[in-house]
C-alpha cells in the first residue's frame, strides 16, 4: 500500500470577494470549497481536514467509530436523522454556506418543504 500523502487546505477568495478554504481531495480530486469560518468550526471540533469523495459525496473519517465516515456537508448544516442536503448550485464540491440547504427526505430523491440551515 502507498504511504498517504498529506493534503494541506489553503486559503482563496471566492469570485465575490469572500474567504474561502480550497481542500484538495484524495487521489487528486477536488478541491472542495468551504467558508472560511465553516473549515474552522469542524477543525475546533476535532474533524480532520484530510476529506475524500465516496459515492459523489465529500467526507471525512469519524475517528470516534472505527471504520465510519460522515458528509462534511450534514456536519455543516447539522441535518438530522430524517433530513437532506442539497447543493443549491448541484456542484457537491460547493460546500460554502450559501450552497447548502436541508429538505425533509431521505437520500433516494424524496422531498419535502426546504429548510434552511
Amino acid at each position: 500500500m502507498k504511504p498517504t500523502l498529506n493534503r494541506a487546505p489553503y486559503k482563496g477568495r471566492d469570485r465575490n470577494g469572500h474567504d474561502v478554504v480550497l481542500v484538495p481531495l484524495a487521489h487528486g480530486l477536488g478541491p472542495a470549497k468551504i467558508d472560511e469560518a465553516d473549515f474552522r468550526r469542524l477543525c475546533d471540533e476535532g474533524w480532520s481536514d484530510q476529506w475524500y469523495l465516496n459515492s459523489g459525496l465529500v467526507r471525512v473519517r469519524d475517528n470516534s467509530v472505527r471504520g465510519h465516515s460522515t458528509s462534511v456537508a450534514r456536519l455543516l448544516t447539522r441535518a438530522r436523522p430524517g433530513y437532506v442536503v442539497r447543493y443549491a448550485d448541484g456542484d457537491r464540491l460547493n460546500l460554502r454556506r450559501s450552497n447548502l440547504y436541508i429538505t425533509r427526505g431521505n437520500a433516494r430523491g424524496q422531498r419535502a418543504a426546504n429548510t434552511k440551515p
